[in-house]
């Protein structure tokens, strides 16, 4: 008897945590889309070599799966064609201190890529085609403007919002953008 009541504990446990972390999973899913969604609104003025980056606060993630990860870099080229003729597609960055990579390199700023599918490395942070984006307090993804001091007196000028594109749909654009 005492067998039979631990083992319906413990099944009973398992599916419980079963559907916790499968509630978890769609939410994380319909995060990804609303987020998606908002940077496809207020970003659609990419241009070649344009940089996103995400102000990411942890405690907005999911506790099972991350909602923003490494690979948000390669989602834009998977959700919108881009002209081949560009050398360098857009890339979005999710981190939560990205001031940290960002040192002065002479007339221009350096950054340090993080790992997606490559390795770690530094590049040149483009004056004027770097785009930031920080939640709202009420939640919305909010594109922000201007310039940012990254320290020792040097700004990194953000690009000015332009007149939308509308660019010709890719593989995720249907799953993320409808």
């Amino acid at each position: 008897l005492l067998a039979t009541a631990l083992l319906a504990a413990y099944f009973s446990l398992a599916v419980g945590y079963y559907v916790t972390i499968e509630r978890d999973f769609m939410r994380s899913w319909q995060v990804q889309r609303a987020f998606w969604q908002q940077v496809a609104a207020c970003c659609s003025d990419l241009q070649d070599g344009t940089i996103l980056l995400y102000e990411l606060n942890p405690s907005d993630e999911t506790t099972f799966i991350f909602t923003n990860s490494w690979a948000d870099p390669l989602v834009l080229g998977e959700t919108f064609a881009f002209p081949t003729t560009w050398t360098n597609p857009p890339r979005l960055f999710s981190l939560t201190r990205w001031l940290d990579r960002v040192q002065p390199d002479g007339d221009r700023l350096g950054w340090m890529v993080p790992a997606a599918t490559w390795d770690e490395h530094w590049e040149v942070l483009p004056q004027g085609n770097v785009m930031l984006l920080r939640r709202a307090p009420d939640g919305s993804l909010t594109r922000i403007t201007g310039s940012i001091d990254v320290g020792g007196g040097v700004a990194l000028e953000l690009k000015p919002p332009a007149a939308p594109v509308a660019w010709p749909p890719a593989q995720l654009a249907g799953p993320l953008l409808q």
